[in-house]
Protein backbone atom coordinates (compact mmCIF):
# COMPACT_ATOMS: atom_id res chain seq x y z
CA UNK A 1 0.00 0.00 0.00
CA UNK A 2 1.47 3.64 -1.01
CA UNK A 3 1.75 6.32 1.61
CA UNK A 4 -1.29 8.56 -0.20
CA UNK A 5 -3.65 5.37 -0.01
CA UNK A 6 -2.92 4.58 3.42
CA UNK A 7 -3.63 8.32 4.33
CA UNK A 8 -7.19 8.12 2.28
CA UNK A 9 -8.44 5.62 3.97
CA UNK A 10 -7.09 6.66 7.05
CA UNK A 11 -9.14 10.27 6.32
CA UNK A 12 -11.92 8.23 4.89
CA UNK A 13 -11.70 5.93 8.73
CA UNK A 14 -12.42 9.40 10.55
CA UNK A 15 -14.80 10.74 8.60
CA UNK A 16 -16.99 7.30 9.14
CA UNK A 17 -16.30 7.63 12.88
CA UNK A 18 -17.38 11.14 13.23
CA UNK A 19 -20.55 10.12 11.17
CA UNK A 20 -21.30 7.31 12.90
CA UNK A 21 -20.72 9.73 16.79
CA UNK A 22 -17.47 6.85 17.39
CA UNK A 23 -14.88 9.02 19.35
CA UNK A 24 -11.04 7.81 20.39
CA UNK A 25 -10.98 5.92 23.58
CA UNK A 26 -9.15 8.47 24.94
CA UNK A 27 -12.20 11.54 24.26
CA UNK A 28 -14.58 9.15 26.32
CA UNK A 29 -17.48 10.98 28.05
CA UNK A 30 -16.89 9.87 31.81
CA UNK A 31 -20.58 8.00 33.19
CA UNK A 32 -21.72 9.98 36.89
CA UNK A 33 -23.70 8.10 38.73
CA UNK A 34 -25.51 11.30 40.89
CA UNK A 35 -27.43 10.61 44.57
CA UNK A 36 -29.61 13.24 44.79
CA UNK A 37 -31.12 14.07 48.13
CA UNK A 38 -34.33 15.85 46.61
CA UNK A 39 -34.90 12.72 44.06
CA UNK A 40 -38.36 12.03 45.85
CA UNK A 41 -39.92 15.70 45.78
CA UNK A 42 -42.17 16.53 43.52
CA UNK A 43 -42.22 20.17 43.25
CA UNK A 44 -45.28 20.74 41.43
CA UNK A 45 -47.01 19.35 44.67
CA UNK A 46 -45.19 19.28 47.73
CA UNK A 47 -45.27 22.35 50.28
CA UNK A 48 -42.10 23.92 51.21
CA UNK A 49 -42.01 24.16 55.45
CA UNK A 50 -40.13 26.54 56.98
CA UNK A 51 -38.37 24.97 60.64
CA UNK A 52 -36.77 26.26 63.27
CA UNK A 53 -34.56 23.38 65.29
CA UNK A 54 -32.66 24.99 67.81
CA UNK A 55 -34.62 27.39 70.46
CA UNK A 56 -34.50 28.57 74.08
CA UNK A 57 -36.69 30.27 76.40
CA UNK A 58 -36.72 31.03 79.93
CA UNK A 59 -37.01 27.25 81.06
CA UNK A 60 -33.10 27.15 80.45
CA UNK A 61 -30.89 29.88 79.36
CA UNK A 62 -32.99 32.28 77.53
CA UNK A 63 -34.73 35.89 77.80
CA UNK A 64 -38.49 35.33 76.65
CA UNK A 65 -40.65 33.15 78.09
CA UNK A 66 -41.57 29.74 76.71
CA UNK A 67 -45.14 30.41 75.31
CA UNK A 68 -43.79 34.36 73.67
CA UNK A 69 -40.71 32.49 71.85
CA UNK A 70 -43.45 29.76 70.40
CA UNK A 71 -45.81 32.98 69.65
CA UNK A 72 -42.64 34.38 67.79
CA UNK A 73 -41.82 31.62 65.58
CA UNK A 74 -46.05 31.00 64.77
CA UNK A 75 -46.42 35.24 63.91
CA UNK A 76 -43.02 35.16 61.64
CA UNK A 77 -44.83 32.46 59.11
CA UNK A 78 -43.04 29.14 61.22
CA UNK A 79 -44.44 25.70 59.98
CA UNK A 80 -42.62 23.40 62.41
CA UNK A 81 -40.26 24.43 66.05
CA UNK A 82 -38.22 22.57 67.89
CA UNK A 83 -38.17 23.69 71.45
CA UNK A 84 -34.60 22.73 72.79
CA UNK A 85 -33.91 24.11 75.78
CA UNK A 86 -30.59 23.09 77.75
CA UNK A 87 -30.75 19.27 79.18
CA UNK A 88 -34.47 19.76 79.31
CA UNK A 89 -36.61 17.42 76.83
CA UNK A 90 -39.78 19.16 75.40
CA UNK A 91 -42.70 16.35 76.03
CA UNK A 92 -45.24 19.04 75.74
CA UNK A 93 -45.84 23.16 75.22
CA UNK A 94 -48.50 23.12 77.29
CA UNK A 95 -47.21 20.65 80.35
CA UNK A 96 -43.65 21.64 80.74
CA UNK A 97 -41.01 19.21 82.03
CA UNK A 98 -38.77 21.68 84.35
CA UNK A 99 -35.34 21.77 84.97
CA UNK A 100 -33.72 19.85 87.43
CA UNK A 101 -31.96 20.63 90.44
CA UNK A 102 -28.46 20.08 89.39
CA UNK A 103 -29.25 22.12 85.90
CA UNK A 104 -30.36 24.86 87.97
CA UNK A 105 -27.02 24.92 89.96
CA UNK A 106 -25.60 25.26 86.89
CA UNK A 107 -26.71 27.14 84.81
CA UNK A 108 -29.73 29.26 86.90
CA UNK A 109 -27.85 30.43 90.07
CA UNK A 110 -26.36 33.29 88.52
CA UNK A 111 -29.59 34.61 86.71
CA UNK A 112 -31.30 34.59 89.67
CA UNK A 113 -33.94 32.35 89.99
CA UNK A 114 -35.50 28.94 89.04
CA UNK A 115 -36.51 28.71 85.51
CA UNK A 116 -39.76 30.60 84.55
CA UNK A 117 -42.83 28.42 83.74
CA UNK A 118 -44.88 29.55 80.77
CA UNK A 119 -46.27 27.45 78.54
CA UNK A 120 -49.20 27.46 76.07
CA UNK A 121 -52.82 27.01 77.28
CA UNK A 122 -54.58 23.98 75.93
CA UNK A 123 -56.89 26.13 73.59
CA UNK A 124 -54.00 28.47 72.33
CA UNK A 125 -52.04 24.87 71.63
CA UNK A 126 -55.13 23.84 69.80
CA UNK A 127 -55.30 27.03 67.72
CA UNK A 128 -51.71 26.84 66.41
CA UNK A 129 -51.30 23.33 65.70
CA UNK A 130 -54.68 23.74 63.74
CA UNK A 131 -53.11 27.07 62.08
CA UNK A 132 -56.71 28.58 63.34
CA UNK A 133 -56.13 32.18 62.78
CA UNK A 134 -53.83 31.54 60.19
CA UNK A 135 -55.72 30.23 57.39
CA UNK A 136 -55.37 26.69 58.69
CA UNK A 137 -51.39 26.37 58.22
CA UNK A 138 -50.60 25.28 61.72
CA UNK A 139 -47.15 25.06 63.33
CA UNK A 140 -45.70 21.53 63.79
CA UNK A 141 -44.19 20.68 67.15
CA UNK A 142 -41.16 18.91 67.16
CA UNK A 143 -41.64 15.92 69.74
CA UNK A 144 -38.78 15.59 72.38
CA UNK A 145 -36.37 18.58 71.39
CA UNK A 146 -33.52 19.31 73.98
CA UNK A 147 -30.16 20.66 73.72
CA UNK A 148 -28.17 17.76 75.17
CA UNK A 149 -26.11 19.76 77.30
CA UNK A 150 -27.05 21.54 80.79
CA UNK A 151 -23.38 22.34 81.91
CA UNK A 152 -19.98 21.99 80.68
CA UNK A 153 -16.68 23.53 81.14
CA UNK A 154 -16.72 23.95 77.51
CA UNK A 155 -19.22 23.73 75.28
CA UNK A 156 -20.25 20.25 73.08
CA UNK A 157 -23.91 20.72 72.54
CA UNK A 158 -25.73 18.69 70.44
CA UNK A 159 -29.62 18.96 69.71
CA UNK A 160 -32.04 15.36 69.72
CA UNK A 161 -35.33 14.93 68.70
CA UNK A 162 -37.92 12.00 68.41
CA UNK A 163 -37.15 10.21 71.69
CA UNK A 164 -37.29 10.81 75.56
CA UNK A 165 -33.76 10.54 76.29
CA UNK A 166 -31.47 12.74 78.29
CA UNK A 167 -33.54 14.79 80.29
CA UNK A 168 -31.13 16.27 83.35
CA UNK A 169 -27.76 14.66 82.12
CA UNK A 170 -25.06 16.97 82.79
CA UNK A 171 -22.59 17.86 80.25
CA UNK A 172 -19.35 16.52 79.65
CA UNK A 173 -15.95 18.50 78.37
CA UNK A 174 -15.77 17.45 75.00
CA UNK A 175 -17.83 15.03 75.46
CA UNK A 176 -20.10 14.89 71.73
CA UNK A 177 -20.74 11.36 71.93
CA UNK A 178 -22.86 10.62 75.00
CA UNK A 179 -25.89 12.23 73.66
CA UNK A 180 -25.26 11.09 70.21
CA UNK A 181 -25.14 7.42 71.17
CA UNK A 182 -28.07 7.88 73.57
CA UNK A 183 -30.70 9.02 71.11
CA UNK A 184 -29.62 6.65 68.86
CA UNK A 185 -30.19 3.57 71.14
CA UNK A 186 -33.39 5.53 71.84
CA UNK A 187 -34.41 5.48 68.31
CA UNK A 188 -33.83 9.63 67.45
CA UNK A 189 -32.11 11.92 65.30
CA UNK A 190 -28.90 14.43 66.42
CA UNK A 191 -27.54 17.49 65.57
CA UNK A 192 -24.56 18.55 66.08
CA UNK A 193 -24.72 22.42 67.17
CA UNK A 194 -22.28 25.39 66.16
CA UNK A 195 -19.40 23.14 66.22
CA UNK A 196 -16.98 26.21 65.02
CA UNK A 197 -17.26 27.80 68.31
CA UNK A 198 -15.74 25.07 70.58
CA UNK A 199 -13.68 24.10 67.69
CA UNK A 200 -11.79 27.27 67.74
CA UNK A 201 -11.55 27.66 64.46
CA UNK A 202 -13.94 31.17 64.40
CA UNK A 203 -11.85 34.19 62.26
CA UNK A 204 -8.50 31.60 60.66
CA UNK A 205 -8.43 31.98 56.81
CA UNK A 206 -10.16 28.95 55.33
CA UNK A 207 -7.42 27.19 54.02
CA UNK A 208 -6.23 26.45 57.95
CA UNK A 209 -9.47 26.43 59.43
CA UNK A 210 -9.60 22.79 60.72
CA UNK A 211 -6.62 21.53 59.54
CA UNK A 212 -5.28 22.46 62.97
CA UNK A 213 -3.91 19.22 65.32
CA UNK A 214 -3.90 17.25 61.95
CA UNK A 215 -7.01 17.49 61.46
CA UNK A 216 -8.95 16.52 65.41
CA UNK A 217 -11.73 18.33 65.05
CA UNK A 218 -12.75 16.97 62.00
CA UNK A 219 -12.23 13.48 62.78
CA UNK A 220 -13.83 14.06 66.23
CA UNK A 221 -17.09 14.49 64.20
CA UNK A 222 -16.31 12.20 61.26
CA UNK A 223 -15.95 9.07 63.44
CA UNK A 224 -19.36 9.68 65.06
CA UNK A 225 -20.85 10.10 61.77
CA UNK A 226 -19.85 6.85 61.02
CA UNK A 227 -20.60 5.06 63.74
CA UNK A 228 -24.38 6.24 64.58
CA UNK A 229 -26.57 6.77 61.03
CA UNK A 230 -28.73 8.57 63.54
CA UNK A 231 -26.71 11.65 63.42
CA UNK A 232 -27.60 13.83 60.15
CA UNK A 233 -24.99 16.69 60.30
CA UNK A 234 -24.12 19.25 61.56
CA UNK A 235 -25.21 23.31 61.54
CA UNK A 236 -23.52 25.43 58.70
CA UNK A 237 -24.47 28.57 58.95
CA UNK A 238 -22.81 29.68 62.58
CA UNK A 239 -21.88 32.86 61.02
CA UNK A 240 -23.14 34.30 64.15
CA UNK A 241 -20.43 32.44 66.64
CA UNK A 242 -17.91 31.19 63.54
CA UNK A 243 -17.50 31.90 59.70
CA UNK A 244 -15.85 28.27 59.29
CA UNK A 245 -18.98 26.05 59.77
CA UNK A 246 -19.21 25.24 56.02
CA UNK A 247 -15.24 24.73 56.03
CA UNK A 248 -15.81 21.68 58.18
CA UNK A 249 -18.83 20.56 56.60
CA UNK A 250 -16.85 20.40 53.07
CA UNK A 251 -13.99 18.81 54.89
CA UNK A 252 -16.08 15.58 56.80
CA UNK A 253 -17.97 15.41 52.91
CA UNK A 254 -14.50 15.23 51.42
CA UNK A 255 -13.68 12.15 53.57
CA UNK A 256 -17.16 10.97 53.80
CA UNK A 257 -18.96 11.26 50.54
CA UNK A 258 -16.67 8.49 48.30
CA UNK A 259 -18.05 5.83 50.99
CA UNK A 260 -21.55 7.05 50.21
CA UNK A 261 -22.17 8.78 53.62
CA UNK A 262 -23.40 11.47 53.43
CA UNK A 263 -23.44 14.66 55.86
CA UNK A 264 -26.39 16.68 56.00
CA UNK A 265 -26.11 20.61 56.84
CA UNK A 266 -28.85 22.57 58.64
CA UNK A 267 -29.41 26.18 59.66
CA UNK A 268 -31.00 26.94 62.58
CA UNK A 269 -31.37 30.70 64.95
CA UNK A 270 -30.10 29.48 68.52
CA UNK A 271 -32.53 32.20 69.51
CA UNK A 272 -32.20 33.15 72.77
CA UNK A 273 -33.70 36.20 72.55
CA UNK A 274 -36.33 37.91 69.80
CA UNK A 275 -33.42 39.91 67.83
CA UNK A 276 -31.90 36.83 66.59
CA UNK A 277 -35.57 34.68 65.70
CA UNK A 278 -35.21 34.20 61.99
CA UNK A 279 -31.68 34.20 61.38
CA UNK A 280 -31.21 30.50 60.45
CA UNK A 281 -34.00 27.99 58.96
CA UNK A 282 -34.05 24.86 57.17
CA UNK A 283 -37.11 24.52 54.10
CA UNK A 284 -38.52 21.44 54.82
CA UNK A 285 -39.72 19.45 51.33
CA UNK A 286 -42.93 17.45 52.59
CA UNK A 287 -46.11 16.27 50.68
CA UNK A 288 -47.80 17.40 54.17
CA UNK A 289 -46.50 18.90 57.79
CA UNK A 290 -47.03 15.54 59.72
CA UNK A 291 -44.55 14.42 62.47
CA UNK A 292 -43.76 11.43 60.01
CA UNK A 293 -42.79 13.36 56.89
CA UNK A 294 -40.62 15.61 58.95
CA UNK A 295 -38.58 12.62 60.34
CA UNK A 296 -38.29 10.98 56.76
CA UNK A 297 -37.46 14.57 55.20
CA UNK A 298 -34.46 15.08 58.12
CA UNK A 299 -33.03 11.47 57.67
CA UNK A 300 -33.49 11.51 53.27
CA UNK A 301 -31.98 15.17 53.07
CA UNK A 302 -34.82 16.68 51.23
CA UNK A 303 -35.00 19.88 52.99
CA UNK A 304 -32.74 22.80 52.12
CA UNK A 305 -30.95 25.80 54.63
CA UNK A 306 -31.09 28.98 54.60
CA UNK A 307 -29.43 32.14 56.14
CA UNK A 308 -29.29 35.96 56.60
CA UNK A 309 -26.16 36.15 57.59
CA UNK A 310 -22.23 35.76 55.45
CA UNK A 311 -19.56 36.48 58.35
CA UNK A 312 -16.65 35.03 55.78
CA UNK A 313 -14.37 37.63 53.93
CA UNK A 314 -12.88 35.18 51.84
CA UNK A 315 -16.85 33.71 50.87
CA UNK A 316 -17.68 37.35 50.69
CA UNK A 317 -14.78 38.39 48.21
CA UNK A 318 -15.91 34.86 45.89
CA UNK A 319 -19.68 35.96 45.72
CA UNK A 320 -18.43 39.75 45.33
CA UNK A 321 -16.77 38.27 42.11
CA UNK A 322 -20.01 36.69 40.95
CA UNK A 323 -22.69 39.56 41.52
CA UNK A 324 -20.58 42.20 40.83
CA UNK A 325 -21.57 43.62 44.32
CA UNK A 326 -19.34 45.16 47.07
CA UNK A 327 -19.81 43.00 50.34
CA UNK A 328 -16.93 43.87 52.51
CA UNK A 329 -16.27 41.62 55.27
CA UNK A 330 -19.92 40.61 56.50
CA UNK A 331 -22.88 40.69 54.34
CA UNK A 332 -26.64 40.76 56.05
CA UNK A 333 -30.14 40.34 53.93
CA UNK A 334 -31.95 43.06 53.44
CA UNK A 335 -35.59 41.99 55.45
CA UNK A 336 -37.31 43.97 52.89
CA UNK A 337 -36.31 41.28 50.09
CA UNK A 338 -38.11 38.46 49.67
CA UNK A 339 -35.66 35.03 50.38
CA UNK A 340 -34.03 32.97 47.36
CA UNK A 341 -36.51 29.58 46.87
CA UNK A 342 -35.72 26.41 45.22
CA UNK A 343 -38.51 25.52 42.96
CA UNK A 344 -36.99 22.67 41.54
CA UNK A 345 -34.13 19.86 41.18
CA UNK A 346 -33.18 17.69 38.45
CA UNK A 347 -29.80 15.33 38.65
CA UNK A 348 -29.53 13.37 35.57
CA UNK A 349 -26.89 12.50 32.69
CA UNK A 350 -23.92 14.06 34.30
CA UNK A 351 -26.46 17.06 34.74
CA UNK A 352 -27.76 19.07 37.84
CA UNK A 353 -29.91 21.99 37.47
CA UNK A 354 -31.52 24.28 39.94
CA UNK A 355 -34.50 26.15 39.82
CA UNK A 356 -34.88 29.33 41.93
CA UNK A 357 -37.00 32.51 42.71
CA UNK A 358 -35.65 35.82 43.90
CA UNK A 359 -31.92 34.15 43.44
CA UNK A 360 -29.05 36.47 41.59
CA UNK A 361 -26.45 33.84 41.58
CA UNK A 362 -25.88 29.83 42.23
CA UNK A 363 -22.47 28.50 43.02
CA UNK A 364 -21.65 24.43 42.93
CA UNK A 365 -19.08 23.86 45.63
CA UNK A 366 -16.78 20.32 45.57
CA UNK A 367 -13.80 19.80 48.02
CA UNK A 368 -14.48 22.84 49.60
CA UNK A 369 -13.96 25.12 46.30
CA UNK A 370 -16.35 26.85 44.03
CA UNK A 371 -16.22 24.74 40.54
CA UNK A 372 -18.82 26.64 38.50
CA UNK A 373 -21.75 29.10 38.82
CA UNK A 374 -25.15 29.06 37.33
CA UNK A 375 -28.41 27.39 37.35
CA UNK A 376 -26.67 24.29 35.92
CA UNK A 377 -23.89 22.06 36.05
CA UNK A 378 -22.04 19.75 33.60
CA UNK A 379 -19.85 17.27 35.90
CA UNK A 380 -17.71 16.53 32.73
CA UNK A 381 -16.74 20.13 32.44
CA UNK A 382 -15.84 20.93 35.82
CA UNK A 383 -11.98 20.79 37.04
CA UNK A 384 -11.35 20.10 40.86
CA UNK A 385 -14.64 17.62 41.09
CA UNK A 386 -14.52 15.57 44.07
CA UNK A 387 -16.67 12.88 45.20
CA UNK A 388 -19.86 15.43 45.87
CA UNK A 389 -20.94 19.06 44.76
CA UNK A 390 -23.38 20.88 46.34
CA UNK A 391 -24.83 24.25 45.24
CA UNK A 392 -25.05 27.91 47.48
CA UNK A 393 -28.42 29.85 46.06
CA UNK A 394 -27.14 33.71 46.60
CA UNK A 395 -29.99 37.07 46.47
CA UNK A 396 -30.48 40.30 48.56
CA UNK A 397 -32.91 38.61 50.60
CA UNK A 398 -30.33 35.36 52.14
CA UNK A 399 -28.41 32.65 51.00
CA UNK A 400 -29.39 28.89 50.47
CA UNK A 401 -27.42 25.92 50.85
CA UNK A 402 -28.71 22.43 49.07
CA UNK A 403 -27.77 19.21 50.70
CA UNK A 404 -24.97 17.77 48.95
CA UNK A 405 -25.34 15.19 45.58
CA UNK A 406 -23.16 12.18 45.62
CA UNK A 407 -21.20 11.37 42.89
CA UNK A 408 -19.66 8.11 41.76
CA UNK A 409 -17.61 7.90 38.18
CA UNK A 410 -14.36 6.57 37.05
CA UNK A 411 -11.29 8.67 38.48
CA UNK A 412 -12.98 9.64 41.30
CA UNK A 413 -11.13 10.48 44.54
CA UNK A 414 -11.40 8.36 47.45
CA UNK A 415 -11.82 9.29 51.05
CA UNK A 416 -9.96 9.97 53.99
CA UNK A 417 -10.80 7.65 56.69
CA UNK A 418 -10.09 8.51 60.39
CA UNK A 419 -6.62 7.28 61.49
CA UNK A 420 -6.09 4.44 63.22
CA UNK A 421 -4.08 6.45 66.03
CA UNK A 422 -7.46 9.15 66.58
CA UNK A 423 -8.03 9.96 69.92
CA UNK A 424 -11.24 11.76 71.19
CA UNK A 425 -10.26 13.12 74.01
CA UNK A 426 -13.57 14.00 74.77
CA UNK A 427 -15.24 10.46 74.60
CA UNK A 428 -12.28 9.27 77.23
CA UNK A 429 -14.53 11.06 79.68
CA UNK A 430 -17.57 10.41 77.63
CA UNK A 431 -17.18 6.53 78.33
CA UNK A 432 -17.72 7.16 81.99
CA UNK A 433 -20.70 9.51 81.36
CA UNK A 434 -22.14 6.29 79.17
CA UNK A 435 -21.67 4.08 81.55
CA UNK A 436 -23.61 6.01 83.90
CA UNK A 437 -25.99 6.60 81.71
CA UNK A 438 -26.52 2.93 80.91
CA UNK A 439 -28.29 3.02 84.37
CA UNK A 440 -30.09 6.50 84.47
CA UNK A 441 -31.46 7.07 81.45
CA UNK A 442 -32.66 3.85 79.64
Amino acid sequence: MNHKRAISIALVLLLLAGAFGLTPASAAVREFTITNPYAAVDWDSWGAYKTNLHTHSTLSDGEIPFNEMVEAHYERGYDILAMTDHGTVDKSWTRLHKFTVFQFLAQRIAKGGMPADAPLSEARWREISAGADRGGRGMLRVPYGIEQNASSLNTAHVNTFFADWGHGLMGGTSDHETPVWGIHRAGGLSLVNHYGEYARDTDRPRDKAYAGLRGYYVYKLQRLLVKYPSLIGLDVNGDMLSNNERVCWDRLLTNLAPTGRNVFGTATSDAHHMGVVGVGWIWAMMPANTVENFRSCLESGAFIAGSYNLRNAEELVIWGETTGRAFGGTWHADPDIAEPMITGVTAKDGVIAIAAENAEAIHWISGGKVIARGARIALEDCEGLGAYVRAEVWGPGGVLHTQAFLLEYDGMPAGNPVPWYFVDFGGLFGAYRRLIARIAYK
